[in-house]
């Protein structure tokens, strides 16, 4: 359906008529469209200003006045987690400044704003000094700033998602970010803004023409480097430019695992597999951890089983995964199998169930011998016990007996029974269950009551 364009604008005017926030973004797109790039004009910002009033905190009081607040005034506890306090702190300190930043973005004034918020963050390179002898912020202030800032600035990077900037504003953009990387050049400086601000900056750099201008930017002024390396390759991905992204990523693959990862999945996706194998092999060596899970989903067994039975050990021991110990289990045999298991133990749950999946049974009856345990005995006798049951209730038997002498209560009472109708599921003598239970528990000196009541609720009398 065509609609008229005086239909269109008279809907905009009323729009933007209802919209004052809009209605700024709007005069400043159209502005943009009619005169030149304006000369960028840096919102006024001295950082002292946050570094005097953090000086000038009084924790102390702080500490005592929210412990009175709730009721606790005599109560020191330098263990509490004061991390409401902490945040309440960080609000009445930054978000005065944060408020102005907002307001910059919505007058449309978006190289001040950047400006602004940009010189704000530089507080995480050089956080205050304080002395919290209240724990108020956990012996890391750094954290809690770093943490504070990088919320504030994925909260503007979702603003300024929702504003229509015209072109030659979002080069303005650009141009204040670089202006800011050669000011604060060193590795930390250019590490923290370019993680700090890559998200808010991959959304503006949507095509070509900008992606090859934020680019040029980078070259002229010699910051094409490891830190603006994940720029390179978005603007690389925009363009289409495979040796661009190839030739980045292989320059710092060995420095960044994400990079090395991007570089990886790259391979993948042209099913360039001997460099995914090559490539795999370097990076797992160096991150395992990091690469193991991809590698086992992406590798061609045939192609590289070595390699594929390393990365699988990896993340079964690392993740526990059945799934995935089952697949390695086919794979490997005799002594490489028995001493791969021995080295699960970690998790005594996942190294029960790969014992009874190889149907090592004595392993499992050795390994609950020696377990000084009892919340998890059921799920260990469980897989054993028609095999051995009589050392099965020998296990039991001692325990129950401790349980009775050093720990009475109706929950432990409760897992006596548990154990109990696990042995006389199996395949001992039900003569010698009986006789332990009628004996041993059920006429227990002194007299358990509690006791009586589970063995009777578990059908066991």
């Amino acid at each position: 359906m065509l609609i008229d364009n005086k239909i269109k604008i008279d809907f905009l005017e009323k729009l933007l008529n209802k919209n004052s926030d809009l209605k700024k973004q709007f005069f400043t797109y159209a502005n943009e469209q009619i005169i030149n790039r304006q000369e960028i004009v840096k919102h006024d910002f001295n950082l002292n200003e946050i570094y005097q009033e953090f000086n000038d905190l009084d924790l102390e009081k702080r500490y005592l006045d929210s412990y009175e607040d709730r009721g606790y005034y005599d109560c020191y506890d330098f263990e509490e987690d004061n991390s409401d306090l902490a945040d309440g702190i960080l609000s009445e300190i930054f978000d005065k400044y944060i408020n102005e930043v907002s307001e910059l973005f919505n007058s449309g004034k978006y190289s001040d704003g950047l400006n602004y918020m940009m010189e704000i963050s530089k507080i995480v390179l050089n956080p205050p000094e304080i002395y919290d002898n209240y724990y108020i912020f956990s012996e890391d202030i750094n954290w809690y700033i770093n943490e504070y800032i990088k919320s504030k600035i994925e909260d503007l990077t979702h603003q300024f998602n929702s504003y229509v900037i015209s072109s030659n504003d979002k080069k303005n953009l650009i141009d204040i970010f670089i202006d800011k990387l050669k000011q604060n050049n060193s590795s930390k400086s250019l590490e923290y803004f370019t993680k700090s601000f890559y998200e808010f900056f991959k959304q503006l750099l949507d095509n070509s023409q900008l992606c090859d201008y934020f680019y040029r930017k980078l070259e002229t002024e010699d910051l094409l480097n490891l830190q603006t390396a994940h720029f390179t390759l978005h603007i690389a991905n925009i363009n289409n430019d495979n040796n661009l992204f190839v030739t980045t990523a292989t320059k710092y693959m060995l420095e960044d695992k994400t990079i090395a990862m991007l570089l990886l999945k790259r391979y993948k996706k042209y099913n360039v597999m001997d460099e995914v194998i090559e490539k795999g092999k370097v990076f797992f060596n160096l991150w395992a951890d990091y690469f193991d899970e991809y590698l086992t989903e992406n590798l061609d067994i045939k192609q590289a089983k070595e390699l594929y039975i390393e990365v699988l050990k990896s993340f079964v021991k690392r993740k526990y995964s059945f799934s995935k110990y089952k697949i390695l289990s086919e794979l490997i045999q005799g002594k490489q199998k028995d001493d791969f298991i021995n080295q699960l133990t970690y998790s005594k749950e996942f190294y029960i169930q790969v014992l009874e999946y190889e149907k090592k049974y004595k392993e499992i009856l050795e390994f609950v011998q020696k377990s000084s345990s009892t919340h998890r005995l059921a799920e260990y006798i469980k897989p054993i016990v028609s095999i051995y049951p009589n050392e099965c209730f020998d296990i039991v038997k001692e325990k129950s007996l401790d349980i009775l002498q050093n720990s009475k209560s109706r929950q432990n009472y409760k897992m006596i029974v548990q154990w109990l109708q696990i042995i006389k599921a199996g395949t001992l003598d039900k003569n010698m269950l009986n006789d332990f239970i009628t004996k041993s528990l059920y006429s227990h000196t002194p007299r358990l009551p509690a006791l009586r009541d589970e063995l009777q609720k578990g059908q066991l009398l």
